[in-house]
């Protein structure tokens, strides 16, 4: 299996003939303090079948961690996926468009999704949430 695309964006969609379309692509979080909770973020993820892979019936699981990833990880979908039949030389693909709403930042830092395929590690994305720099006061 190969990940073709594994990121986060404002927002996507997928048309009629399977084009992707995705708006504004991003990889860090501004918050004014944490705990924060962000509004609204999409994940796309999109993955490839080796030659002579089995195309049905594949678990695909999607985790959200925070720094402790190997401790603590929330579960964020999962579900089981086939892949279309090989036409010619063409890879099957699959895509895959997750929104996500008001999802949680206890502090600041470094926070990882974590594709899992068939319960095996597949990819990792990380997203990283720090404070907005303050302005400085304007002298009296």
């Amino acid at each position: 299996m190969k990940t073709l695309i594994f990121l986060t964006a404002e927002n996507a969609n997928l048309t009629i003939d399977n084009k992707i379309n995705i708006f504004s692509i991003f990889n860090q979080i501004k918050a004014p303090q944490f705990p924060t909770a962000f509004p609204h973020l999409t994940v796309v993820i999109k993955l490839g079948l080796e030659l002579a892979e089995r195309p049905d019936n594949r678990k695909i699981t999607l985790y959200f961690a925070g720094e402790d990833c190997n401790v603590q990880q929330v579960k964020m979908m999962e579900d089981t996926i086939s892949f279309p039949q090989r036409i010619g030389g063409l890879t099957p693909e699959h895509v895959m468009i997750l929104n996500v709403n008001m999802i949680g930042f206890p502090e600041a830092g470094t926070y990882q999704f974590i594709l899992h395929v068939d319960d095996q590690f597949q990819s990792c994305l990380s997203l990283d949430a720090s404070l907005i720099p303050s302005q400085p006061q304007a002298g009296g």
